[in-house]
């Protein structure tokens, strides 16, 4: 098995992890107290339906991904309460739980039996949404096992439900799942195309786990094809939304993903960085898939660089948590793992009993992906030993498997050919209305001619309020150069008065100091007079002057 390989596996069953965990409930990484779920379940004051939302709570985030035994003891006290009290929708809810506890542990049949279970009960009462996500989940077991054709059919089946009701969270979920189909059969184009879809729904309605979800599977996409700037970018961006809404269980999922950019492009040392920050987190919240997962991806860097012993400590600490927790697809896929450091070693029988052990599992489970890569590695395994016919049933077995998978010559075009029908069948469905979709346009036409018109006019008025404007401010103007030139004629004039006043001014002056004079001068007369009078009383002379007096 190569590294890409082993890379593309480790991804899938990541993400599957993931999209199992919205089957029910987008609260599934939150962190829950169970102290307090367990006050509500007892306390019989409750409503029964918050009694049983709290026990669904305890077993979906309390155990589910870590204790799936103790999970499914849970929801069978979930099932058992809401039967008693013929709440079939609950009891429904219980058996989806039960699958998933199933499925967790690897064992696909008895997951299928249950959701079946819950399925049967969702049509009884006519529950479209319920419906939809039954119809989903088997789509995930089918995918997880190869059988791409059921797992798109039953996809399909509830987009289309989930696009009857009008449930935009549910059909984003529904595109995102058809797009990992077109990606683990190596149609990008096509797997971008369904993730942006998804994207667009989940930004529209404001799901930031939504759009968190779909930005990693489109980075995991660019990662698989070799664009790594583009790979970075959106796992960057999924990270920073798990980091702004908590979800520790995201933002190590992340830190897988972006370790997994930096591995493919040889930096081991930031892949390791990464890694080892998932694990801190995936220990912290007692996740033990999350464990198993980030020791794996540990493990296969060691291998890399071909420190065996690493590579085989962390490997067997992934494959006891797998084995604890019952999950029967991941001890399969570590089994596959540790034949393949050993086959790096060349120690091709201790690889040949890893790698067998895990193509019984895999065959046992009906999984087609690990069964190819276990095929694979025997393959080379047994021809390097020399066991030539063993060798050459693993080829015919990997070679089977692999062709399997692909389905019926080309799996992709039986899926592009599905599509292709149910766009037409919509393209007919659309022509139906189009005489009321034309009429629709024709009065939308009408309307904006109206509004043409309304414009037009009120552009008219505008520009004739404009002239009128222009108008007055030419009159202004004229009114301003005429007040401008009274205004210096003003002022000439009154240069001209203040000049005259001056000059009459100087002229009252110099009348004053004449008149000064004068009245000095009449002083001085009167005085001689008065002065000859005496003078010609005392020698009795007569003068024919008269006597002056004073007033």
């Amino acid at each position: 098995m190569n590294k890409k390989m082993l890379l593309s596996r480790i991804i899938t069953i990541a993400r599957i992890v993931f999209t199992s965990i919205i089957l029910f409930s987008q609260t599934a990484f939150s962190q829950v107290n169970l102290d307090s779920l367990w006050t509500v379940w007892n306390d019989t004051s409750q409503p029964d339906t918050t009694r049983l939302k709290a026990m669904q709570d305890i077993a979906w985030d309390g155990y589910l991904f870590s204790q799936p035994d103790s999970a499914f003891n849970f929801a069978q006290l979930e099932y058992d309460f809401a039967k008693s009290k013929g709440l079939k929708k609950h009891m429904a809810i219980a058996l989806n739980t039960m699958g998933v506890s199933f499925w967790v542990q690897g064992d696909y049949t008895t997951a299928i039996a249950y959701f079946d279970r819950s399925l049967t009960i969702n049509e009884e009462i006519g529950s479209k949404k319920g419906i939809a996500s039954s119809l989903n989940n088997f789509g995930i077991i089918y995918q997880e096992q190869g059988d791409f054709s059921n797992a798109v059919d039953y996809y399909t089946h509830s987009l289309t439900i989930k696009e009857e009701i009008g449930d935009k969270k549910g059909i984003a979920i529904s595109l995102s799942n058809i797009g990992i189909v077109y990606e683990e059969q190596g149609d990008y184009a096509s797997a971008i195309d369904y993730h942006t879809r998804s994207l667009q729904i989940r930004e529209e309605i404001g799901d930031k786990w939504g759009i968190a979800m779909s930005t990693s599977n489109i980075g995991i996409i660019y990662n698989n094809h070799g664009d790594y700037a583009n790979a970075l970018e959106y796992n960057n961006r999924s990270l920073s939304i798990w980091e702004e809404i908590g979800d520790k269980r995201g933002i190590a999922a992340s830190f897988i993903n972006i370790g997994n950019i930096y591995e493919e492009q040889g930096d081991y040392t930031s892949a390791i960085d990464y890694y080892t920050r998932s694990l801190t987190i995936n220990e912290e919240i007692g996740d033990k898939m999350g464990i198993a997962s980030s020791l794996t991806n540990i493990g296969n860097i060691y291998n890399y660089i071909g420190n065996y012993p690493s590579a085989l400590d962390y490997h067997n600490r992934s494959l006891t948590l797998y084995e604890e927790i019952g999950n029967k697809m991941g001890v399969a896929s570590t089994l596959n793992h540790i034949g393949t450091v050993y086959e790096e070693q060349g120690d091709y029988n201790s690889a040949i009993s890893y790698n067998t052990r895990a193509i019984i599992i895999a065959q046992e489970l009906g999984d087609a992906i690990e069964t190819r890569d276990a095929a694979n590695a025997l393959f080379k395994e047994y021809k390097a030993t020399g066991n030539h016919k063993l060798s050459l049933e693993m080829y015919e077995l990997y070679i089977t498997t692999r062709d399997s998978i692909k389905s019926e010559e080309n799996q992709k075009e039986v899926i592009r050919q599905k599509y292709k029908y149910d766009y037409e069948k919509q393209t007919i469905a659309d022509s139906v209305a189009y005489v009321q979709v034309q009429k629709i346009q024709e009065a939308k036409l009408e309307k904006s001619r109206i509004l043409q018109y309304a414009l037009l006019g009120g552009i008219v008025l505008l520009i004739a309020f404009l002239i009128y404007v222009y108008n007055r401010f030419r009159l202004t103007q004229k009114q301003k150069i005429i007040i401008s030139e009274q205004n210096k004629e003003l002022a000439t004039a009154t240069k001209l008065a203040e000049s005259t006043n001056s000059e009459l001014k100087t002229k009252s002056e110099e009348l004053e100091k004449f008149n000064n004079v004068m009245l000095d001068r009449e002083m001085r007369i009167i005085e001689l007079k008065e002065e000859a009078n005496k003078m010609a009383k005392d020698n009795n002379t007569n003068l024919p002057y008269p006597e002056v007096e004073d007033e």
